[in-house]
């Protein structure tokens, strides 16, 4: 059966212009994890890659003041790193560049603190994740060619420039508040399993 196309109205007036206008989209760059990487080592050499005054950081970029705390538990950083192992879609993360504009919202992390954070607690030791036989190994412990491996994993990001601080707050509530959360008796895999199918211990 073949589709009936619906011819567009021309019996009223439109305006073109009634609808939501498109949201500047910013630019898309196919980053590595090792972007984040270097950037975090030269923040910690005192190298500061933004202007951003922001009093809280991750991995060198900076977090607003009014975006919320770190929610994640250990349990959660830990899956999300071995979805970066498994080579698995780990989501973009959003930061605002400012070449002129105020200097405090340049650098400026508006979705990712989660996932940033748990990749800078991971090269800092304090997150182990198991091998396949068995043992918890810290960043430290693996060999340059399986760091190596590991900072090639594709994390996007987005580029937005904006220079207005409340429209950097709408867009970060937009991404933010736009879902439903999920609840436990929705969950695809118990807590009794993790994401690799070994027995969880939470």
């Amino acid at each position: 059966m073949k589709c009936q196309q619906i011819a567009p109205r021309t019996d009223c007036a439109v305006d073109p212009d009634r609808m939501p206008r498109p949201a500047p989209r910013g630019m898309e760059r196919l980053t590595d994890i090792e972007a984040l990487y270097y950037c975090y080592a030269k923040f910690k050499r005192g190298e500061d890659t933004y202007t951003t005054t922001a009093t809280r950081r991750v991995l060198g970029v900076g977090l607003p003041d009014w975006q919320r705390p770190l929610k994640w538990t250990e349990e959660h950083m830990v899956r999300f790193v071995v979805s970066c192992w498994q080579g698995r879609n780990i989501g973009h993360w959003i930061i605002n560049v400012l070449d002129d504009g105020p200097a405090e919202l340049d650098g400026l992390l508006i979705d990712g603190q989660q996932r940033l954070t748990s990749l800078e607690r991971y090269f800092d030791d304090q997150l182990a994740v198991q091998s396949v036989d068995g043992a918890r190994l810290y960043w430290s412990d693996l060999t340059t060619k399986e760091q190596r491996r590991f900072l090639r994993t594709s994390m996007p990001s987005f580029t937005v420039s904006y220079t207005d601080e409340d429209e950097l707050k709408r867009l970060s509530d937009l991404l933010n508040f736009s879902g439903v959360p999920h609840t436990e008796e929705e969950r695809a895999i118990p807590l009794t399993t993790d994401l690799t199918g070994t027995p969880s211990t939470v």
